[in-house]
């Protein structure tokens, strides 16, 4: 399955998309791996209403979603430090722990070139304007 592979989705995601679905979710990846899962939630949810009642079908915008593919997020934290920070804050969701912060190191951290180019792409396609020049991610 190219959206989860979270046991509690798949029945669900077998359930509600067919092929034209994945396509059209791959179509509108930025690199490759899975969906988040908020992504993937609001993907179902409109699956869902969809094949519940045609009137849905109408009524429904057209999204315009892509979706970052979990090796780019996960390149991401790696490249700019920031992995074991995020094993860390998934670890004390578990626990009672305080999770770290990853605030401030993400904000001020970069994509790779080619996300950063595919990420451009997508802004063009919905007009949302440039804030930062490509550059490389300083190094450290």
């Amino acid at each position: 399955m190219v959206v989860t592979r979270d046991e509690r989705f798949i029945p669900l995601a077998r359930k509600y998309f067919d092929l034209a679905d994945l396509v059209e979710i791959m179509k509108r990846m930025i690199g490759s791996g899975l969906i988040g899962g908020k992504s993937l939630g609001m993907l179902l949810a409109r699956a869902i209403l969809k094949k519940a009642s045609p009137r849905w079908a109408e009524r429904l915008e057209t999204h315009d979603s892509f979706y970052v593919g979990s090796d780019v997020f996960y390149t991401y934290l790696v490249e700019n430090g920031c992995w074991w920070l995020r094993r860390r804050q998934k670890i004390s969701t578990f626990t009672s722990r305080k999770p770290p912060r990853l605030g401030k190191k993400s904000c001020t951290a970069c994509f790779p070139l080619t996300s950063r180019i595919n990420l451009r792409k997508c802004s063009s396609t919905l007009a949302i304007p440039h804030y930062r020049p490509l550059q490389q991610p300083a190094r450290g």
